[in-house]
């Protein structure tokens, strides 16, 4: 199960990077990869709504480096 959820952060960044080099928000990045994710779990073997305890502490970390990405990105 630890080997899925590794496998699904690792394509999760790679496609909001593939994303960021297309010059697209970091928050599409953010986006689209949850609908991958979703599109993924069913195909790997993973139920989503056991896996949605996993992404708990993982949303909120996603939700703090989003606040500081956006707070940065404010120009005084």
């Amino acid at each position: 199960m630890e080997l899925y959820m590794a496998l699904m952060i690792i394509v999760g960044v790679m496609v909001t990077r593939v994303l960021h080099i297309f010059s697209f928000l970091t928050l599409l990045g953010y986006i689209f990869r949850g609908i991958f994710i979703a599109f993924l779990s069913p195909y790997i073997g993973l139920d989503i709504s056991k896996t949605i305890s996993y992404f708990e502490p993982l949303r909120w970390l996603g939700i703090t480096l989003l606040a500081f990405d956006i707070e940065a990105s404010i120009s005084f």
